[in-house]
């Protein structure tokens, strides 16, 4: 499962003497019923990659083979069909301040910042970003702490 809609696809050169060409093909297909994309990867036997160039479409299950073709077109493919998850990934849920309230004042040596739990529908792990500044447009930050997973400070 990713969010990269430009994979960087691999495979193992094949052995075939008369290579001529690879071609990718890329289908929503698990069975490929249809063939969604198909890409060309030049005429050398060692070039076994090939960058998806075009952004996919996020939400599908993509699958992937490649079929290599010799100069007398005749092809062989590959023998594993490789499964690319891609979805969109949406942000978590605005955390609320609790305490201290926004712009106030306090006037004690300890005291503890706390806030609500953010929420995430792709079931993410969340952490959070501190940031203490004397300033509002936050140009002036005093502290900052990465990488919260609780709730306080």
């Amino acid at each position: 499962r990713t969010t990269n809609s430009t994979p960087l696809l691999t495979w193992q050169s094949t052995r075939d003497f008369e290579f001529n060409n690879y071609t990718i093909e890329l289908s929503t297909s698990s069975a490929f019923s249809f063939i969604n994309l198909t890409f060309k990867s030049g005429g050398n036997i060692s070039n076994n990659s090939f960058r998806i160039a075009t952004a996919l479409d996020p939400g599908h299950n993509w699958t992937w083979r490649v079929v290599a073709y010799d100069k007398s077109n005749l092809s062989r493919i590959s023998t594993n069909a490789l499964r690319y998850e891609l979805y969109s990934n949406s942000v978590p849920t605005m955390p609320n301040n609790t305490a201290p309230a926004n712009n106030s004042i306090i006037l004690y040596n300890r005291f503890n910042f706390t806030w609500t739990a953010s929420t995430d529908v792709d079931s993410d792990n969340i952490t959070y970003e501190f940031l203490v500044a004397r300033d509002t447009a936050f140009t002036d930050i005093d502290l900052n702490r990465t990488s919260i997973k609780t709730i306080w400070l």
